[in-house]
């Protein structure tokens, strides 16, 4: 059988379309920045930071980090929360931070853009009894994952929902907090560290 030289480039032109078609289902994970790639949920107990038989308002500041390891560290030093919640003398893994007061009974979600080169998500509460770590702070992997897209679809902008319960006397045992992608299965869900 004999093809035509130009039947031969019509060939080859639909190939690397075939190519892209066939690799449509492997997620692919976004580097840069990512508009309201955050999503937190804060709901807080009307109890929240009692002392004195009162409750209190509490200071929540989250952090985009590019690694965890002085996030840990001032957590353990005796200062370290405190240095923490100022936001002040920031190490240079901090991409940003964000500070909130959360009230007694207070609800809400805040919609953040993921940093580019955001590797975690730090968050560090304000409670006047702290006892064990685990109780006020929390820290997150925010790898997110995108499904590629044809040029013809609307693409979907994938993020991090992060449910984040605030009691009396600390933040609750973490819920499973998760990427929103069409068509991620677990293996692709965000890791809790704290």
């Amino acid at each position: 059988m004999r093809y035509s030289v130009s039947s031969l480039k019509i060939i080859t032109g639909y190939l690397p379309l075939a190519v892209c078609i066939s690799c449509a289902g492997t997620p692919v994970i976004l580097d840069g920045m990512v508009s309201d790639g955050i999503i937190l949920r804060v709901s807080a107990s009307s109890q929240l930071n009692r002392y004195r038989n009162e409750p209190h308002t509490v200071l929540l500041v989250c952090y985009q980090l590019t690694g965890r390891e002085s996030f840990s560290r001032a957590l353990l030093a005796p200062e370290g929360v405190e240095k923490l919640l100022s936001a002040k003398d920031i190490d240079p893994s901090v991409v940003t931070h964000v500070s909130l007061v959360v009230q007694p009974g207070e609800e809400g979600e805040m919609k953040m853009n993921l940093l580019a080169g955001t590797k975690y998500f730090g968050v560090v509460a304000g409670y006047f009894q702290r006892t064990r770590q685990e109780m006020y702070a929390r820290i997150y992997k925010t790898t997110l994952y995108s499904d590629p897209t044809p040029l013809w679809q609307a693409r979907h902008v994938p993020h991090i929902l992060i449910d984040l319960v605030l009691e009396e006397n600390g933040i609750a045992a973490p819920r499973l907090a998760k990427t929103e992608s069409p068509s991620l299965d677990d293996n692709h869900r965000m890791e809790i560290n704290y």
